[in-house]
């Protein structure tokens, strides 16, 4: 049960991570989203974390 939670918040902070980073190269009205400090901010606190995520398949001994 426990291991199971760990899971889903290993993928969802995956998820959380993909899409932040991907959204950071957007480009609004000419400009990228890395232009507004508003919303790359929790994007560089992320990064600052350098959190591992290991990958969520792996088979649990």
């Amino acid at each position: 049960m426990v291991q199971t939670q760990i899971r889903l918040l290993q993928l969802s902070l995956l998820y959380l991570y993909w899409f932040k980073y991907n959204f950071a190269n957007l480009k609004l009205n000419g400009r990228t989203v890395g232009d507004y400090p508003i919303l790359t901010r929790n994007i560089n606190d992320f990064k600052q974390l350098d959190i591992k995520i290991e990958n969520p398949w792996e088979e649990v001994p």
